[in-house]
């Protein structure tokens, strides 16, 4: 297995109205990602790190200095100043290697039919995410959000910066 995927529910469920309000004071400022200050920021992000500590080989990491980005869709959004209606637009597949080693995103509000697609061993694998589920993958791994054009998706990503190599994190693929 490449990722690792968890519910934080329990985590989140007590935070969600916060994070929502949080959310909504930046999202005129959206693109397709957006920053979001909030005062939980410390307390996802400790979540999401004791998760890989857990589940992953050692790591140290580079910096703290910690930024919480969010995707947020609706039933029409802003790409680089286009309207983007049709759920048939495909967001193209990326992934984060200049800016990560451990990358994460994280589910607060994923209608039925959204997720993630994956590029892995000349194959793409569709994950239907859940409100407050979270997946944690290798920098490498190429990945595009599928979005809604009927309801909101809103999600979080998070990265850290180790200074081991991510193929000796992610022990269970080497």
């Amino acid at each position: 297995m490449i990722f690792i995927k968890d519910n934080l529910k329990n985590y989140l469920k007590p935070i969600e109205k916060e994070l929502l309000i949080d959310v909504e004071k930046y999202k005129h400022l959206r693109d397709i990602n957006f920053s979001v200050e909030t005062k939980h920021k410390d307390f996802i992000y400790n979540t999401f790190i004791n998760i890989c500590r857990e589940r992953l080989n050692n790591f140290t990491l580079i910096d703290t200095d910690f930024k919480l980005w969010c995707f947020y869709t609706e039933k029409s959004w802003v790409d680089g100043g286009r309207v983007i209606e049709e759920k048939s637009t495909k967001i193209p597949f990326h992934n984060h290697l200049y800016t990560t080693t451990i990358n994460s995103v994280l589910y607060l509000k994923s209608p039925k039919g959204c997720g993630l697609d994956i590029e892995y061993e000349n194959k793409t694998e569709f994950l239907e995410m859940k409100d407050y589920d979270i997946i944690i993958f290798p920098n490498w791994l190429n990945h595009r959000p599928v979005i809604s054009n009927t309801k909101s998706r809103i999600s979080f990503n998070l990265e850290l910066r180790c200074k081991e190599d991510v193929n000796d994190i992610f022990r269970y693929y080497k």
